[in-house]
């Protein structure tokens, strides 16, 4: 008896489901929708992968408004550009929240308080207001312009590495790329590097943290569509749980490294960035309204942004090399653009990007092709409205199917061919909700204009600096992975050499000094001498003041460190002791001497000291005499 008591509920909620689907069917003012609405599930069975394949073959049986039922969450899919400025323009405050209930929001948002996944109101707007002014203005895009250059051309002289010789050596290029997208936008936040060879060492707890993150965003919860199933989930809230407390902790380090920073500057009465950094700014707020700006909410701030910008970038510029590749017409023509530009004495810059417009139509057409998110964000609509004419009532989930509007046939004139001439005359103008790459509203992506810069940035050097080819001359496998995000299945590996007419400028930019400091205490304060012995001109200032100052440093005889190799990089078989280089040998050679300064080492932090100034050590300052750059100067603890 106490048996089938138990199928009582299921025997009741399957009928609740049957009568809510009849009556939706049979309601005029309803989208269409499928009649295979199954009890609980509602439409989850005809879900098969690629989601967003599934998601147009059913906006082109059944219209480009369609209603769908995900367990008890009514969803209101989008496929039509009309259908999408609708609910993003007229209805854009409506629409304008996120979906509750999600577990992964709950844990790994702060309970529904980032930017991402906050509701709409004078918290989100707050939020929005400070990534946007703080970070991602254009004014502050421009201030921090150089960190982008540097990375960039960090970037160049690892793949030179890896080319070696003026032979093509066979690269998995997205590391690469992935690498220079971080590293942007953790220095714009934190002011140091995570990723890559000149990473900080002690940056695997974030990079792993962070990588643990993406993955748990992307599983799915049943108990998120079918609430009474939530305790199916549990394995998966424990595994959230745990992560939270390890993630908090990783967090509260970087935050409590950064107040010390602040308190020394107080004291020195210095500062150590001409830009702060997001985390400093951030700190600073703390300060003036600790209640508000709690350590959840800089965690949330910080954390979103660098989901946001985690593979976004890294996978559009992926795309787009694997359709140069494929299409190699299209790459000699941007090549021939870019030379015909920049020329081949110095490298592309941001501000080149504005003259290379069939640069910008290739990043188009891969966006159009292979938008990095093939379905939006999902919003949610706080109150009753119409959208095509239809009554879409409170609480409706809202996905718009991006792919299927920028592969539409009856939109984009043979939408499966990659031509980027499509968009010549009409790139630069409002494309209107046909291409939105980036969301469109309230709830669009503000990172669009930093994305637009890493990208051209990264593949205009690429194409610029290096010569591309197909492995075997086949053609670059363009299946995609399954997931929620729009990836390749198979990482692209391509022939890489560089290109003949850009080797001298190669070479200047991978010829130099490794310096290793190696020491036991927390806190040094060393001096050393950094030596190049090629193509001193790109490292070197040659200013007569630099000299002067050298030979007057030298004069003062500050104290050397012994026990420091200075190797050079292009012979990996010169090492010299510092202290050979003292005294008049030097003085003699001050031809060759990069820089002569204090190096300080804070608790693993690198910074000079040159003239009581405090500066970055790959921070370029063009006014100061005595800055030099030095790309590749390592401490290890």
């Amino acid at each position: 008896m106490n048996i089938y008591l138990c199928y009582i509920p299921i025997i009741i909620l399957a009928f609740y489901y049957l009568f809510n689907s009849l009556v939706r069917r049979n309601s005029q003012t309803s989208p269409p929708s499928p009649a295979t609405c199954l009890p609980i599930i509602g439409h989850f069975h005809i879900l098969k992968e690629p989601f967003h394949h599934t998601l147009a073959n059913l906006a082109d049986r059944f219209g480009p408004i369609l209603s769908l039922r995900f367990g008890s969450r009514p969803d209101l899919l989008v496929s039509s550009p009309s259908a999408a400025e609708e609910c993003l323009s007229k209805n854009d405050i409506v629409f304008c929240n996120r979906p509750s209930g999600f577990l992964t929001a709950k844990h790994l948002a702060f309970n529904y308080t980032s930017l991402i996944w906050a509701p709409y109101g004078p918290h989100w707007r707050n939020l929005r207001r400070i990534t946007t002014v703080e970070i991602l203005s254009s004014n502050r895009l421009k201030s921090l312009a150089g960190i982008r250059s540097e990375e960039v051309k960090l970037m160049i002289q690892r793949l030179r590495e890896l080319c070696g010789s003026s032979s093509s050596s066979e690269v998995v290029l997205k590391p690469l790329v992935y690498d220079v997208s971080m590293n942007v936008m953790t220095r714009m936040i934190f002011g140091k590097r995570y990723y890559g060879v000149e990473g900080e060492n002690n940056g695997e707890k974030f990079r792993e943290m962070l990588a643990k993150m993406l993955t748990l965003f992307n599983d799915a919860c049943i108990g998120d569509m079918i609430p009474c199933l939530r305790w199916l989930d549990w394995w998966k809230e424990g595994r959230l749980r745990k992560f939270d407390v390890e993630r908090r902790m990783i967090m509260k380090e970087l935050i409590e490294e950064h107040k010390e920073k602040m308190m020394m500057v107080v004291e020195d009465g210095n500062e150590e960035f001409k830009v702060k950094p997001l985390i400093q700014i951030l700190l600073r707020l703390q300060e003036l309204e600790p209640e508000y700006y709690n350590d959840e909410i800089i965690f949330g701030i910080i954390l979103d942004l660098l989901i946001g910008s985690s593979d976004t970038s890294a996978e559009t510029i992926e795309w787009a090399l694997s359709l140069l590749l494929n299409h190699p017409q299209v790459l000699n023509k941007a090549k021939h653009e870019i030379h015909n530009h920049v020329g081949y004495e110095r490298l592309l810059n941001e501000s080149d990007l504005n003259h290379l417009p069939y640069l910008r139509c290739i990043i188009n057409e891969t966006l159009r092709m292979y938008p990095p998110a093939p379905n939006l964000v999902p919003h949610e609509s706080s109150e009753n409205c119409m959208v095509g004419g239809y009554h879409i009532p409170r609480g409706t989930m809202l996905q718009i199917n991006l792919w299927a509007i920028q592969n539409n046939p009856n939109i984009w004139d043979d939408p499966t061919t990659f031509r980027p001439e499509r968009f010549e005359g009409v790139e630069g103008h409002k494309i209107g909700y046909k291409m939105m790459p980036f969301g469109s509203g309230r709830r669009s992506c503000p990172g669009e204009g930093l994305a637009s810069r890493v990208v051209g940035l990264t593949l205009g050097s690429i194409i610029q600096c290096f010569e591309l080819d197909k492995i075997n001359f086949m053609l670059v496998d363009m299946t995609k992975a399954v997931g929620f995000n729009l990836q390749k299945a198979e990482p692209l590996r391509a022939l890489v050499r560089p290109c003949p007419a850009m080797m001298s400028l190669l070479d200047q930019i991978v010829s130099g000094i490794f310096v290793q400091l190696v020491a036991s205490s927390p806190l040094l304060s060393l001096t050393i001498i950094v030596v190049f012995k090629h193509h001193r001109r790109f490292f070197i200032d040659q200013d007569p003041k630099l000299l002067a100052a050298l030979a007057e440093s030298q004069r003062r005889q500050a104290p050397y460190a012994g026990a420091f190799l200075v190797k050079d990089e292009a012979d990996s078989n010169t090492e010299k002791n510092i202290n050979d280089l003292k005294g008049k040998e030097l003085l003699n050679q001050l031809h060759e001497v990069g820089t002569l300064a204090q190096i300080t080492s804070i608790q693993g932090e690198q910074v000079v000291l040159i003239g009581h100034r405090r500066l970055r050590i790959t921070e370029m300052v063009n006014e100061d005499p005595l800055t030099v750059k030095v790309d590749h100067l390592k401490a290890r603890h």
